[in-house]
């Protein structure tokens, strides 16, 4: 039910298949007629494509699929699409313009460069994830032991379903329990019966593996805005921080490792003799 999908780019290569029906999907509303597997050599294609438009390759499939449906909205896309000269060229000029507009080239400066509205989606699973973050790294701060319990008491209704779906610590903490025996209010009931119908949803087979596939491609897209907005609301940024190259598989574990640098850091401005510099901690 929960594939370990890396929330960073490094597991795109491996299923670029998957990548592409994913961001199909999201840009067009429904799933390819014909796959990219038909294309020959269509990994290293597609790879190189990406590599010369100096993106992931999920931006790159994204940034192309959008442009044609802003120019060419009533003809069909096809996969031969992304390893053209002109679909490389294309990436690069938005990239530039975003970069030039914006400072930055990433989902969100793309749907703004291209007025695109196929950001619902998206947003929900934005709006949950910062909720998760500036909530646990704020409970993390001040005080030992698990947050989850308390974080689910406090946030359930917050999160969208499809986020919830996708996060084994609220099966764990919340769900399966409540499947053994119900508790709740009547709001708090008819909001996991959403939960439920979405697990339905993505246990239905291949289709239902394809959903799991595009959710966690969703969830991957929005970590980065994620982790700046939430860093933000305590004052500091991504670069403040050093961190290992590796492919995040544990959102929540994420959370509470950035909560606990941000500890240390209190810490080590006591230790320099920053006045109350440990009045946000509880230790």
């Amino acid at each position: 039910m929960y594939p370990k999908h890396g929330l960073l780019e490094d597991s795109e290569e491996a299923d670029i298949r998957g990548v592409f029906e994913a961001c199909h999907r999201t840009v067009f509303g429904r799933k390819t007629i014909r796959g990219v597997h038909r294309l020959p050599d269509f990994k290293d294609q597609i790879v190189s494509g990406a590599t010369k438009a100096r993106c992931p390759i999920s931006l790159y499939c994204l940034t192309i699929m959008l442009a044609h449906k802003r120019l060419n909205p009533d003809r069909e896309f096809f996969p031969s699409f992304l390893i053209s000269d002109t679909a490389i060229q294309r990436v690069g000029r938005y990239r530039d313009a975003a970069i030039e507009e914006y400072g930055a080239f990433d989902l969100s400066h793309l749907n703004l460069l291209t007025k695109s509205d196929n950001t619902s989606l998206r947003n929900n699973m934005l709006h949950s994830e910062i909720a998760a973050g500036t909530w646990i790294i704020g409970w993390k701060i001040r005080h030992k032991g698990d947050a989850l319990t308390e974080f689910y008491a406090q946030n359930e209704l917050s999160l969208d379903p499809l986020w919830l779906a996708t996060e084994s610590t609220y099966m764990e903490t919340v769900y399966k329990p409540h499947i053994k025996t119900p508790n709740g209010t009547k709001e708090i009931q008819r909001h996991r019966f959403r939960v439920s119908k979405v697990l339905q949803q993505l246990g239905r087979g291949t289709k239902g593996t394809r959903h799991i596939e595009h959710l966690f491609l969703v969830r991957r897209w929005i970590m980065a805005d994620a982790i700046k907005s939430s860093l933000r609301y305590y004052g500091f940024q991504p670069q403040d921080f050093e961190a290992e190259n590796k492919p995040v598989l544990d959102c929540m574990k994420l959370w509470r490792r950035i909560a606990l640098a941000i500890q240390h850091w209190y810490c080590l401005q006591h230790f320099e003799g920053v006045p109350n510099a440990l009045k946000n901690l509880v230790l």
